[in-house]
Order: C-alpha cells, then structure tokens, then sequence
C-alpha cells in the first residue's frame, strides 16, 4: 500500500506541542512574578543553572531554532532581568517558529535542513517539542523541590 506523503505527516501535532510551550510559559508567568528574586535569581548549588537562568537558556536555544530555520541570524539576544521580558521575548521566538511551520508546505516539512545535516524539517521540529517538555520537566521538578514562598 503507497500512502502519501500527507498521511503520514506529524505536522499538525507537530506544531501543536510546538506551541504547547507558549501556553506552558504563559499559565508559568503569574507564578514568576510571585518568586521572590532571591529564589527566582538564587542556585542551590554553584554548578546549578538559577530558574531565571534555565528560562535565558530556553530563549538562547529558541534564538538557535529559528536560525537553523533561517528565521533569524544566531547574534545574541540583548540580556534583560526582567522576567516578564524574557517570556515575552521567548513567546515572540516561539510564535515566528510555529507561525512559519504552519505556513510551510508539505514538501518543505519533508525537506532536509542544511545546516542539520541529513534531518527533515518534521524531524528537527520533533525534536525540539522533545526538548521543550525535557526542560519543562526539570524546572517543574525545580519548582518542586524549591520552597517557594510567594512575595506577592
């Protein structure tokens, strides 16, 4: 049996926990700005990344997928400690990758992306909503190990 290429295409889910990482962040963001700075900034350890900095790190990586789509050039991002602007700014990455995904035709979704060697797009794009829910997990379990106490 020969099925299309259509068929067999994840897109559609693709995309869909693609921008399962915008609502994640939002849904996080009144929690954010509850932390104290001193939680929100502090590490446990030396060698640990702070909360704050596992969101730059998210952003740094997001600013990496929209290069590799050819999106963006892969300069850094101006650094801010403004939670609120980090999210808005990961959200705004978030939403140009998704937006050009939906866009995107089928042969496209099939193509292989130069600078990842021998992946398709549909493979880089699953691998990133892998990555998403990976470091979702590690900072709910952060948050969860953490005695967060709300200041506001």
């Amino acid at each position: 049996m020969n099925r299309s290429p259509e068929v067999i295409s994840n897109r559609e889910s693709i995309i869909d926990q693609l921008e399962l990482l915008i609502d994640e962040l939002t849904a996080q963001r009144p929690w954010l700005n509850r932390i104290p700075e001193a939680q929100l900034f502090g590490k446990a350890l030396e060698s640990d990344l702070s909360l704050f900095q596992m969101y730059e790190e998210m952003e740094r990586q997001e600013r990496d997928h929209l290069a590799v789509f050819s999106l963006v050039s892969p300069s850094g991002a101006a650094r801010t400690s403004s939670i609120d602007a980090l999210l808005d700014r990961l959200i705004a990455e978030r939403r140009t990758l998704t937006d050009h995904l939906k866009s995107s035709s089928l042969q496209f979704w099939q193509s292989h992306l130069m600078k990842e060697g021998k992946s398709t797009v549909e493979e880089v794009a699953f691998k990133i909503s892998q990555t998403d829910a990976a470091v979702l997990r590690t900072i709910a379990e952060r948050l969860y190990e953490s005695q967060i106490l709300f200041s506001k």
